[in-house]
């Protein structure tokens, strides 16, 4: 018989030590704090120095932090931040905010900013005066954001501080109303640059750029006046990759410039510009564009009325994969929008986004592109106008490879007294729909487009679409294959409850936000509890929940329902 052995106390000690929480590694540990939301995470912190590092090391887990200064600020009043300011302790944070409704003013910085900016990766000052030296202390900074900032060299009292540090991990610069000052000297590579301003002098921005980050930036983001893309033509930058440009140039010859400048920077294949509605410069700009993937046309009333025509899209994109036309209106609901004007039939091989706002869809113009764009995916019209229902259904029907479609907002002037007639077999590929308001009788109608998609898996129904027993019953008889149900407006009775359980045999996850969708106890509690995930009023439900706790929720609900029923009724009213 073999002779037992024996734990010596300190070995039993550590056994017994392994077997705890605490003996898990901090990258174990890491995972599961990850999935706590913020106010969680700072409990946790409080628990132990183990789990205080764990946090303060990971930074994903920094990320949830956002620390603002100066803590507890008046609104509209000056601040100073000097020797006598004391922070209180701060837990390690990814992202810093300087602000204060008025103006705030960093006259010294304590001992306490090299800590906190030790972590930092997100800096941004509003409405302040700096001094340059406390980004010495940032040394992980990757995106800086100034907006209204006037920087000065050094904090007033403090040491003469050379600036032969270097910001080596910047990314991302913005400058909203704020000019660079010293921060050409630090910054020695950028990817994206953004910079809104109304004043005239670009100098000093075209030659940091010429210096520092020519062949390193891919993005550039502009508002700014004509001045400012007119220095840029004089440059070339080798990795420019995506423009954005979004106020309203109304300046002369502003065409021309941005021609030119396309002309120099063949290499973006993501643009956006404003109140391009000439269709020969649109032309010239999209040919000077052989890479071009992604195109944003953002126009407002004022370059266009919404009585003419959109530009004439060219037949010159072999590899557009995104196209976005947006029309801006001061109005909360325009009558129409201007019309989409498409001369040719155009192909888009790549083409694998269509999203139009407020434009007025005309004959059958869209459909050839549909056609013609086999690999599209994902289609938005919103506040768009049709002339016809039967126009609207055979217009999003051309997309052989649709898998999701979004309607919102949209007007249609006039509907046949016949059935809609689909030639060919009902589109299969489509798995995501979601509905918004109806201008008209539209309502009346939106059944008909169950039958067109029956291999539907998820279903979106918008705040003020009139969702009634009917169309409840329609859609859980066509929809088989219904898995995600979402409703924002209801006015239905306990016969559409029992038809969603009868019939949507493979429904998982059901989110209901209106009061007004007759559920019962028992309703609540068969949801709950055969759906993957149930969400009431907000109220998450997941299944596993005991019958005790579920009646404490129930019970809940029943005495907040007259409460949602005042604040429904108070919503239709405005």
């Amino acid at each position: 018989m073999p002779k037992r052995k024996y734990l010596t106390r300190s070995q039993a000690k550590r056994a017994r030590t392994e077997t705890t929480i605490s003996a898990l590694p901090p990258e174990l540990l890491q995972q599961i704090f990850g999935h706590l939301p913020f106010d969680e995470l700072l409990s946790v912190r409080k628990t132990c120095h183990l789990w205080r590092d764990a946090v303060g090391r990971c930074p994903a887990l920094r990320d949830k932090f956002r620390l603002v200064y100066p803590h507890g600020a008046a609104p509209g009043k000056f601040k100073v931040i000097n020797r006598g300011y004391k922070p209180p302790p701060a837990v390690p944070a990814s992202t810093v905010a300087f602000k204060c409704d008025h103006y705030l003013k960093i006259g010294y910085i304590g001992s306490w900013w090299p800590q906190v900016a030790a972590t930092v990766t997100c800096l941004s000052f509003s409405h302040c005066q700096i001094p340059v030296t406390m980004l010495r202390h940032t040394p992980n900074l990757q995106l800086l954001e100034l907006q209204y900032v006037a920087q000065i060299r050094e904090a007033r009292g403090s040491e003469p501080d050379e600036l032969d540090f270097e910001l080596s991990h910047l990314k991302k610069l913005s400058l909203k109303h704020s000019s660079f000052g010293h921060l050409s000297r630090m910054i020695t590579q950028l990817k994206v640059l953004e910079c809104y301003t109304h004043e005239r002098s670009a100098d000093t921005m075209v030659e940091f750029v010429q210096s520092k980050v020519k062949n390193t930036i891919e993005d550039l983001i502009l508002e700014a006046p004509r001045i400012y893309l007119e220095e840029f033509t004089k440059l070339t930058l080798h990795g420019l990759k995506r423009v954005s440009m979004n106020q309203t140039f109304r300046e002369a010859n502003f065409g021309n410039m941005l021609v030119q400048f396309a002309r120099l920077h063949p290499s973006i294949e993501d643009i956006t510009v404003p109140d391009v509605f000439d269709d020969k410069v649109l032309n010239k700009l999209l040919q000077a564009l052989p890479k071009l993937k992604r195109l944003n046309l953002k126009l407002n009333e004022s370059g266009i009325s919404q009585y003419a025509e959109l530009p004439a899209i060219p037949d010159v994109l072999p590899h557009l994969e995104s196209l976005r036309i947006e029309w801006k209106t001061s109005d909360y609901m325009p009558l129409s929008g201007p019309k989409l004007r498409i001369r040719n039939v155009l192909r888009f091989p790549m083409l694998r986004e269509l999203h139009l706002e407020t434009v007025t869809l005309e004959g059958d113009s869209l459909g050839n592109v549909l056609r013609n764009s086999p690999h599209l995916h994902s289609m938005t019209l919103h506040e768009c106008d049709f002339d016809s229902w039967h126009q609207l259904l055979q217009l999003i029907t051309q997309p052989v490879s649709l898998r999701n479609l979004k309607l919102t907002s949209f007007r249609v002037h006039w509907f046949e007294n016949e059935p809609f007639h689909y030639q060919q077999q009902p589109l299969a590929s489509l798995r995501c729909l979601e509905l918004g308001e109806c201008m008209g009788r539209a309502d009346e109608h939106l059944h008909e487009l169950f039958h067109l998609f029956p291999q539907l898996t998820e279903l979106r129904f918008g705040p003020r679409v009139n969702v009634d027993d009917g169309l409840v019953l329609e859609m859980c008889q066509t929809l088989t294959q219904l898995e995600r149900l979402t409703v924002h407006s209801a006015r239905t009775t306990h016969v559409s409850t029992d038809n969603v359980k009868r019939l949507c045999r493979n429904l998982k996850h059901f989110t209901l936000q209106s009061p007004n969708w007759n559920l019962g106890k028992d309703d609540f509690v068969y949801f709950s509890k055969h759906l993957q995930s149930f969400t009431y009023r907000g109220i998450e439900i997941k299944t596993g929940f005991s019958d005790d706790l579920l009646s404490c929720i129930v019970k809940l609900l029943d005495l907040m329902v007259p409460l949602w029923d005042y604040d429904s009724d108070n919503e239709s009213d405005m």
